[in-house]
């Protein structure tokens, strides 16, 4: 049923029109939900939103979002599952997410001026690539189809660390004190 809302004309591999009709489903529930007085704008920091046009535009990510689209959650997804979009939704938007550090590594070399190039033209490029594609959307999980699941963590691959703000000290002037406290640990 919910297929029938996207466009009808669709230039995506067959195999994740779930994915991309779970994200449009996500992005039409999380923009309405955002709009006040039929104003939509796109909500600040929201993940998903920003980074699935990037996704979908750089074929070396989009190759690998639709491998591991079809043999990870489409091959797991019971046919009420895929009439359903709340399935779908949930799991563009977890692979989304996982994708997200890759995007920013130095290792990748994705920028702006450059996001919907190919690194197949250089090797070692393109592998790191696939290494750290692989590696934020399948480490930790099972081994797929005799594959070996990969053996490091995303951050363990590349310079990018996600910001998380409890990592962070911040300075801080007690008020009530007086004095000044060095920092403040958000542990």
């Amino acid at each position: 049923m919910h297929m029938q809302f996207l466009p009808s004309t669709c230039l995506i591999q067959k195999r994740i029109l779930l994915f991309v009709s779970g994200y449009r489903n996500y992005a039409g529930q999380t923009l309405l939900k955002e709009s006040t007085l039929g104003n939509f704008k796109q909500p600040g920091g929201n993940v998903v939103l920003s980074c699935f046009p990037k996704i979908v535009d750089n074929i070396d990510i989009l190759e690998i979002v639709t491998t591991v689209w079809s043999e990870d959650v489409l091959s797991a997804m019971s046919a009420a599952q895929k009439k359903s979009i709340e399935y779908p939704m949930l799991k563009a938007k977890e692979i989304i997410h996982k994708i997200y550090p890759v995007l920013f590594a130095d290792e990748f070399q994705l920028n702006e001026s450059n996001y919907m190039a190919s690194a197949c033209f250089d090797q070692n490029r393109y592998q790191l690539r696939l290494d750290l594609l692989l590696s934020a959307l399948r480490f930790g999980g099972p081994a797929r189809g005799g594959k070996p699941a990969p053996k490091k963590p995303i951050e363990d691959m590349s310079t990018f660390k996600p910001f998380n703000v409890r990592e962070t000290n911040w300075e801080v002037w007690d008020v009530r004190e007086g004095k000044y406290d060095q920092y403040l640990n958000l542990h």
